[in-house]
């Protein structure tokens, strides 16, 4: 990540509020929640409100992901809808800068405490919009028991656009925020504008990291972030990549090699080969590795030579064979196995299996495309800051 300069820069905070425990006084436990979620999919109660959805084909129980063709033809239709809106985003950023009085676009942050008629509401619109919403699904899931996360809705009871801010760090030269927005909203534009307010006013010298940002908003936050001062300072394209079948039977392990679980002292040799590794990602890859379906493969002495894990978020990723050991089926022996283990997590993760893979690794694309899996969107991760040095991720 770039450096972070020292700029000072008058904050825009549009349509940002912290829900207040009088507000949020109707709460329930969370006793029956996926029977309850379970029965409102079934009859199609309350899952998307009044607005569209795109719906998801299913094949043999499986979520059957949009054909390529189809994806390629909705990103052009939405690539010439959103020029328009940024040839007009300063009359838009405007129109936002003068209606934040009346709300318009604006998100709630639901307070701690005071969250399960979010948690409800929330849950049933993003299982609508699956496999798009998989990992903001179990990301917000999170967010509702963790400290260091705080959850913005525009609507807490029907919701149409999500913002996910995480505290990662804090030093001098600013503070590191993890955000995930999403909405599928015809006026999700719109909306990100209105999160980029939100976003600027979380610190003086916010360094902000977007995961998994649908593709079709990474010029919207640009936009609208360079107008507060903030600028993008790296981007990777990474494709969604969703089981839309079932899983062929694994190839058999060659003999003298193991197959199980990683325990978390593991950690540290998986962090080793890890291109994404930064401090504290250790200890990170060691919750993953207590909480999460994982797999390794050990040669006779007991010497790690693969392995696969679940993200915090669910999406299978990590995977590596060490260079010695490749050309052998460890890869998708490993693929088959975690996923399989990842099935039998569907009661907690409603989504189907899924992964993000990075548009330049071709031999991953093809394994998963092998193992029944299809790309169904185009997301980033992308960096900004008050820098406007480009940095390397």
């Amino acid at each position: 990540m770039a450096p972070i300069g020292q700029i000072a820069i008058p904050i825009l905070l549009i349509g940002s509020e912290v829900l207040s425990s009088d507000a949020m006084s109707d709460e329930s436990d969370d006793d029956g929640y996926y029977e309850r979620l379970a029965a409102a999919a079934q009859m199609g109660d309350g899952v998307h409100g009044e607005e569209d959805v795109p719906e998801v084909e299913h094949k043999d129980g499986d979520v059957c992901a949009a054909s390529e063709d189809s994806y390629f033809e909705r990103l052009q239709r939405e690539g010439e809808s959103q020029s328009v809106i940024l040839e007009e985003s300063d009359s838009v950023w405007a129109a936002l800068e003068a209606s934040s009085a009346e709300k318009a676009f604006a998100f709630v942050e639901i307070a701690h405490g005071h969250k399960q008629l979010a948690l409800e509401a929330a849950t049933r619109w993003l299982v609508g919009c699956l496999p798009a919403s998989a990992k903001f699904l179990h990301t917000f899931r999170d967010s509702l028991t963790s400290e260091s996360w705080r959850p913005f809705l525009d609507n807490r009871r029907q919701p149409k656009a999500l913002v996910l801010v995480k505290h990662k760090a804090h030093d001098a030269t600013g503070a590191e925020f993890e955000v995930c927005f999403f909405s599928e909203h015809a006026e999700a534009d719109n909306y990100a504008l209105s999160a980029c307010g939100v976003l600027r006013g979380l610190h003086s010298t916010p360094n902000l990291e977007f995961s998994g940002l649908p593709a079709r908003f990474l010029a919207v936050f640009e936009k609208g972030l360079l107008g507060l001062g903030l600028f993008k300072n790296w981007d990777a394209l990474v494709d969604l990549f969703v089981l839309g079948s079932s899983l062929p039977v694994a190839p058999d392990l060659p003999q003298g090699f193991t197959l199980a679980p990683l325990p978390p002292e593991d950690a540290g040799t998986v962090n080793a080969t890890w291109a994404h590794k930064h401090a504290g990602s250790e200890h990170y890859i060691a919750g993953c590795l207590a909480k999460f379906p994982s797999v390794g493969i050990r040669a006779e002495d007991g010497t790690l030579v693969g392995w696969i894990l679940t993200y915090h978020y669910g999406a299978v990723g990590f995977l590596y064979v060490c260079p010695e050991y490749r050309k052998r089926g460890f890869a998708e022996i490993l693929s088959i196995r975690v996923l399989q283990d990842w099935l039998q997590f569907t009661p907690r993760w409603p989504s189907g299996p899924y992964c993000y893979i990075v548009q330049d690794n071709h031999s991953s694309k093809r394994l998963y495309r092998k193992l029944g899996f299809n790309s169904t969107d185009l997301t980033y991760w992308a960096g900004f800051s008050c820098s406007s040095v480009i940095g390397q991720h």
